[in-house]
């Protein structure tokens, strides 16, 4: 520790030479057939997936994540025969941040901090690298993601644009197949069950204000 502090003008040449650590990472798993025993009963999927890809630490950067998930099973009885019919067959959501700008984020960092100060970064610098970040306008994207059971399909695309000091800005679109039946479903089930009674009117005012 000694060493270190004595040596942080090295350190921090070391650690912005590494810069931008990485061009480029990808991955993902995806899981088959897979079970699991809850306290309410045994719980499963014929597949769960997960995948991330970012860029290195530089002006633009990007960080991406995705989730699937193909066919889950509840235990018997956890839920109302309407909603088991409703239940997704399907999901694929996929997420990003974009536009982000880690270089200056972090080359502001490494020049600030001192190690033989508590803390080692003065708190004002943090509040400095943060506004600098929202500065550039980073965005958090979702994806086309989609959602789906037997008669009814769901795709959403946008994105969330932060602002410094001020409320985010959303711009997103939602489009529905087969929106008709998932309303029929509910109507019906509505007639004798009081979950589906406060879901109904939701759906109804979707119909309503959505174009067809």
């Amino acid at each position: 520790e000694t060493r270190i502090k004595a040596n942080q003008n090295e350190l921090k040449r070391l650690m912005l030479a590494l810069l931008p650590v990485w061009d480029g990472m990808d991955g993902g798993q995806t899981f088959e057939t897979i079970g699991i025993d809850s306290p309410v009963g045994p719980v499963s999927a014929a597949s769960f997936g997960l995948t991330m890809g970012m860029s290195g630490v530089t002006d633009g950067a990007s960080i991406r994540y995705g989730v699937s998930l193909a066919e889950p099973k509840l235990p018997d009885g956890l839920l109302p025969p309407w909603a088991v019919a409703l239940l997704p067959t399907k999901t694929e959501l996929n997420f990003a941040g974009v536009n982000l700008d880690l270089d200056v984020a972090v080359r502001k960092a490494v020049e600030a901090f001192d190690l033989g100060r508590v803390p080692p970064m003065d708190p004002s610098v943090s509040d400095e690298i943060a506004a600098l970040f929202l500065a550039k306008g980073p965005k958090f994207v979702i994806e086309p993601s989609t959602i789906r059971n037997a008669d009814t399909t769901f795709t959403i695309a946008g994105e969330v644009v932060g602002e410094p000091g001020g409320r985010p800005v959303v711009d997103m679109t939602v489009e529905a197949d087969g929106y008709d039946k998932l309303v029929a479903a509910l109507t019906a089930a509505a007639k004798s069950d009081p979950i589906a009674q406060q879901a109904q009117p939701v759906a109804l005012a979707g119909q309503t204000m959505a174009k067809r």
